[in-house]
């Protein structure tokens, strides 16, 4: 296999379905309602980004997260976070040990505090079904602290997946009626494949009008951290919202946007200026090596003990 691809196989496997959750078939419809969430306990092989000479096993566990098993009961005295994102939090080429949640979770042990630091991401996501995935598979782990990753792709959910997702119930023709009438449209239009009707969505997406601007932020960024945050906040859990975007002004955008939401945010221009400075992303492939996981787990230690963040909250405990 030439280095640096996706096989179909990996993407056919890595997600399931059963009575309630399914995955879209690449040629075919479905009206079900669909819940992403990974395949618990199978073992994949990824052959790297451009970057790397080996291929890396990707091993999901039974809950359905690529971590290890953990006891949905937590241990006393285990402060629990939860890392939630899509691909470059999974760490997609790089091994487990290697991703940056688990390089956090190595510096925070050191600390005399018991932490467990769950690696969360769910490959080719956005907010809206990260915020699924969080609902049916991670809220029983009843995290202390939830650290969400935002990524230019969350800022417009509207792709194939997740808008076949979101007509499934009222979401979308609810919450976003220019971008349902459009979807209904296009999906009903006997002239398109799946294939070309994703091609549409990716060409839409990359040039959409600056009129739908507002009913995106809406269904992909306001309403799926409002509902975890009205979730976590009964339970007493803590949410940081990380905007990792090399589009400056996008990030500002969805910064200004979330903090009116009264959520935290984290905005950090300059740390990816230096990511992209050591040539930490690939030219072909923008998920990080293994240095690249390694910088982001000093970082986020840095900025959780810079902040008071992880004493202050097992205080509350």
């Amino acid at each position: 296999m030439k280095k640096g691809s996706i096989s179909e196989n990996f993407w056919r496997n890595i997600f399931y379905k059963n009575d309630n959750m399914c995955h879209i078939e690449r040629g075919s419809f479905s009206d079900n309602t669909c819940h992403f969430i990974m395949n618990p306990g199978v073992s994949l092989t990824y052959w790297g980004n451009q970057t790397l000479i080996w291929p890396t096993k990707v091993k999901i566990n039974k809950a359905g997260f690529r971590d290890y098993e953990y006891s949905v009961d937590k241990p006393q005295g285990v402060f629990r976070i939860v890392v939630l994102g899509d691909s470059l939090i999974f760490g997609l080429g790089v091994n487990l040990e290697d991703t940056f949640p688990k390089a956090l979770e190595r510096m925070l042990n050191k600390e005399g505090i018991k932490f467990e630091v769950l690696n969360s991401g769910l490959p080719n996501s956005a907010a809206y079904l990260q915020n699924l995935f969080f609902k049916y598979t991670l809220a029983k782990y009843n995290p202390d602290m939830i650290i969400w990753f935002y990524s230019p792709y969350d800022y417009n959910c509207f792709n194939i997946f997740t808008a076949y997702e979101m007509s499934s119930g009222s979401y979308l023709k609810d919450n976003a009626k220019r971008l349902y009438t459009i979807w209904e449209a296009l999906k009903n239009d006997p002239a398109f494949t799946f294939e070309s009707l994703e091609l549409y969505l990716l060409t839409f997406r990359e040039n959409i009008p600056t009129e739908l601007k507002p009913e995106l932020l809406n269904i992909c960024v306001k309403m799926p951290l409002l509902e975890l945050k009205q979730n976590i906040e009964r339970k007493n859990s803590r949410l940081i919202f990380l905007i990792l975007s090399d589009d400056a002004e996008d990030g500002r955008t969805v910064s200004k946007y979330v903090k009116n939401l009264n959520i935290p945010v984290v905005y950090n221009q300059e740390y990816i200026n230096i990511l992209k400075k050591y040539e930490i992303y690939s030219g072909r492939d923008n998920h990080l090596t293994v240095e690249g996981h390694r910088l982001m787990g000093e970082w986020l230690y840095d900025y959780l003990k810079g902040n008071d963040l992880i004493e202050k909250n097992y205080r509350k405990k």
